[in-house]
């Protein structure tokens, strides 16, 4: 069985440190934004926790050009929409700002969030 000269070794063994630091970066990239909503969206029958308000059951969360433009029960739905039967799932609008990496990085910083 032919051995790798040590030479090689010592050559070869940072290039190997080097891609293995740069292959976790590549994994955490952001997400690429979804393309531009193009008509209003209905989910309908979920159960809904909104932040101020109390829990709606079956409710709806109407939402156009990217934003939550309605929530409750009976809310009208605009002609046009694509509307989803969510019914059994839960939602829960705004509760998590999509734009920020809380939760995702403070976890290696502090050894409570763990």
């Amino acid at each position: 069985m032919n051995q790798i000269p040590n030479h090689l070794i010592r050559c070869l063994a940072p290039v190997a440190v080097l891609l293995l630091a740069t292959a976790s970066r590549v994994q955490a990239n952001p997400e690429v934004p979804g393309a531009p909503q193009k008509q209003p969206i209905a989910l309908v029958g979920a159960t809904i926790h909104p932040i101020s308000g109390p829990v709606l059951e079956n409710g709806t969360l109407l939402f156009d050009e990217g934003r939550i433009v309605g929530i409750g029960k009976g809310i009208p739905i605009p002609a046009g929409s694509q509307v989803i039967n969510v019914k059994g799932k839960h939602i829960y609008p705004a509760l998590f700002d999509s734009m920020t990496n809380t939760g995702l990085v403070e976890v290696k910083a502090v050894r409570a969030s763990v």
